[in-house]
């Protein structure tokens, strides 16, 4: 049995669970999925997606109080108690932040995995890697149903933007705003009648291309707070239009990258230095 509790936004934690469902296929292991709401994500799971059926021996719920004193990740706030509890149910613990990392093509450390019967997995982001396993997560009808309408009501040529800013001063250095303006124009230039759909946390960064760009920009005007229900329902469905796009520029976004693995198009990084052709 592995035990995991995904971290992180939206993006990390579909990583997570997508590659842990995988590999428990493949190794054969029974998987139990533990969804913590918090600040970064204030939302259920069930508001979101169920799990594909076509995986077996999988289960999600939920987590409760008493599930994150013993799983959680160990840290101040909670006064290190998972460390103590989680030692005495599993065999094997793994946090995220220990730079964990197991690819297919690393045996070592799968064969480090083997050893243990019961395993417990804090980590954000993905860990295995399979051709299909975009296909582990079926999200809510209502997400689905949303985000086919808004992708209907755009042209068949829309290319998908996304601009992460209010929680990362990283990517705003690396990802400045002028990257994505000369990108627009450059599509422009090529296709006139282009046209861009804009995901983004930032409602400047909304109203300044939107002004830049007036009718080839089309961008919600729904603020997507991850400390809300409603904000991280909005997120998962500009997450599926994304998806629907033909490429997608960003940033370094995990948002972004799922949004192009779940809908099988380009993902087209835009950072300082770097050649995005």
């Amino acid at each position: 049995m592995i035990t995991l509790v995904p971290k992180g936004g939206l993006g990390n934690r579909i990583n997570a669970i997508c590659s842990a469902m995988v590999y428990c296929r493949q190794k054969q292991r029974k998987l139990k999925i533990m969804w913590f709401t918090d600040p970064g994500l204030n939302c259920s799971y069930k508001e979101l997606f169920s799990l594909n059926p076509a995986f077996k021996n999988v289960t999600i719920q939920n987590g409760n109080l008493l599930d994150m004193i013993y799983r959680d990740q160990p840290r101040k706030r909670n006064l290190r108690l998972p460390d103590y509890f989680s030692k005495y149910f599993y065999d094997k613990c793994i946090y995220w932040y220990k730079g964990f990392e197991v690819k297919n093509n690393k045996e070592p450390y799968d064969d480090e995995l083997e050893k243990y019967r019961k395993i417990l997995l804090v980590i954000c982001g993905p860990f295995w890697e399979s051709t299909d396993m975009w296909n582990c997560i079926v999200p809510a009808p209502a997400i689905i149903e949303k985000a086919k309408k808004i992708r209907g009501a755009l042209p068949k040529n829309t290319i998908g933007i996304h601009i992460r800013r209010t929680d990362n001063i990283h990517i705003i250095k690396c990802s400045p705003t002028y990257l994505f303006i000369d990108k627009i124009k450059e599509e422009l230039a090529a296709d006139p009648e282009a046209h861009f759909f804009l995901a983004s946390d930032s409602m400047e960064e909304k109203d300044k291309l939107t002004k830049m760009f007036g009718s080839h920009i089309t961008t919600p005007a729904i603020d997507a707070d991850r400390n809300s229900k409603d904000g991280i329902f909005q997120g998962f469905v500009e997450m599926n239009v994304l998806a629907r796009c033909t490429k997608i520029y960003a940033g370094h976004s995990t948002f972004a990258e799922v949004a192009a693995n779940l809908g099988h198009i380009p993902f087209i990084k835009l950072e300082k230095g770097i050649n995005n052709e």
